[in-house]
């Protein structure tokens, strides 16, 4: 009976463990349920709460609407996909877009990557507001990159504009007439220049005064350029009066200041035959611009007329020659440059008295032009002060300021004027009978400017019909008008 006893209890005391064990492992076994996503907001006084949750590949989704007024309505939805894992959760977050709302969804590490497109550390929780916050900062990047190309265009433009306006400026000074250089007296001031440098002290010890240069070649560069001057100041001729040739090298003569122990021209030797062997040339040259400046004396043709006869010609050397032609090239020369010099002048001096008196005269007629329209102006407002003056003085019409049963009972009778000018279109208005002419005027005036008419306002006149007379007395009284009639307005 005890060991009954004991086995009931012993089993009694084991089916309890045992059902545990199998709760246990049905729990183990069950699919797990994750909430995925859960939403609220209020709208319309409405409060809507959709959550939507996952076991295995089932993805469920209820929806819970409460009213304001007490109602409550519940709607479940539920799917099947064949995925897992981030990619069902993926497709409910980006489906909202930018906007994650109120909530915070437990990511996987599977969605991270689909949504950003590039893995991230593993993370217990991730929020979306994080992910919103990436694509800013993508955004922000790209937008200083666009900044940065657009600069770097604008600076390409701006150097492209730049060279574009040099190279207009170096077109415009290569069309730009160059500046005529006397290039004779570049060279006399050139000697001018090498004899003041003949003061000046030498450093022996520097190698580069010192040229190896023969005597014969340093000639010929210098009468080189004696030639070239020349040719650009002698103007041309016939091939009668052509100058002779020059005299050859062996003619002139050579430097023997040379130091030969060196084999070296020295600078101060250099210079010295070059004063010497030029000095004639010089003086020449000096005696003409001095005579070019101060003028020509008879004496100077005399002497001219001498030296150009066949006869003198022969008992001259051809270095006396040379000389003789090169003082006639350099006094034609002078005298051309001189004519060429006053013609300019003169020149500029008509343009200056022509563009003096053109401006005069514009300023005389602007001054002309401004007093016209100062007295044009005034005369404006004299005319509208006048008008002004007229409409203040003139009666009223009885017609308008007063009823018809004030005009019966009036004591003062009211007749019509009507005026016929030259054009045909009558106007008309009453007056009481002691108005006078000069009423009536005063209305025409103001009548004939309010319409612009070109009728002259001083000379006009008023001419009765019948009997046929000029009204000329402006205090008569409209008495014999009564009670209408008919005036003609003609001019003189």
């Amino acid at each position: 009976m005890s060991n009954n006893r004991q086995n009931n209890r012993g089993s009694g005391s084991s089916r309890p463990q045992n059902v545990l064990n199998s709760y246990a492992s049905e729990i183990d076994n069950r699919p797990q349920t994750n909430v995925i996503d859960v939403d609220e907001f209020d709208r319309n006084g409405v409060h809507y709460r959709t959550e939507t949750s996952r076991v295995g590949n089932t993805v469920t989704k209820v929806t819970t609407t409460t009213g304001n007024n007490g109602t409550f309505s519940r709607s479940v939805s539920t799917t099947t996909s064949s995925t897992t894992g981030g990619t069902g959760s993926g497709g409910v977050n980006m489906a909202s877009g930018n906007d994650f709302g109120h909530y915070q969804p437990f990511l996987n590490q599977g969605f991270l990557n689909n949504v950003t497109g590039h893995s991230r550390p593993s993370q217990n929780h991730v929020r979306p507001v994080d992910i919103y916050n990436q694509q800013q900062q993508h955004r922000e990047q790209m937008r200083q990159q666009q900044q940065q190309q657009q600069q770097q265009h604008i600076q390409q433009q701006q150097q492209h504009m730049q060279q574009i306006r040099m190279q207009q400026q170096q077109m415009l000074d290569r069309m730009m007439p160059k500046p005529q250089v006397n290039r004779q007296r570049g060279f006399v001031q050139e000697i001018i220049d090498d004899e003041d440098e003949d003061n000046e002290p030498i450093d022996l010890s520097d190698d580069s005064n010192y040229i190896d240069l023969d005597g014969e070649e340093m000639d010929f560069e210098l009468q080189q350029a004696i030639k070239e001057s020349m040719n650009q100041s002698t103007p041309s001729k016939p091939p009668s009066q052509q100058p002779p040739q020059k005299p050859s090298l062996k003619q002139l003569p050579k430097p023997t200041n040379n130091n030969r122990s060196t084999n070296v021209v020295s600078p101060v030797n250099k210079r010295k035959n070059k004063n010497v062997q030029f000095k004639e040339i010089q003086n020449d040259i000096d005696d003409d611009i001095n005579m070019t400046e101060e003028g020509y004396d008879e004496d100077d043709y005399d002497d001219d007329e001498f030296f150009n006869d066949p006869q003198t010609q022969n008992y001259l050397s051809p270095n006396d020659k040379h000389k003789r032609q090169e003082r006639s090239s350099i006094r034609a020369t002078r005298q051309i440059m001189n004519e060429q010099d006053r013609e300019f002048q003169e020149s500029l001096k008509k343009d200056r008295e022509k563009a003096e008196q053109e401006r005069e005269k514009e300023e005389l007629e602007k001054a002309i032009q401004m007093s016209l329209e100062m007295e044009q102006a005034q005369l404006e407002k004299e005319k509208a002060d006048l008008m002004d003056k007229k409409k203040q003085r003139l009666p009223p019409d009885p017609t308008l300021s007063m009823t018809a049963d004030q005009i019966k009972s009036s004591p003062v009778r009211i007749c019509e004027i009507s005026i016929l000018p030259p054009d045909g279109q009558r106007f008309s208005r009453k007056f009481f009978v002691n108005n006078n002419i000069q009423n009536v005027r005063d209305w025409i005036d103001v009548y004939l400017n309010e319409h612009q008419s070109p009728i002259n306002l001083e000379t006009y006149e008023l001419v009765t019909t019948y009997p046929k007379s000029v009204l000329s007395d402006n205090s008569k009284t409209l008495e014999e008008f009564y009670p209408r009639t008919l005036l003609n307005l003609r001019e003189p």
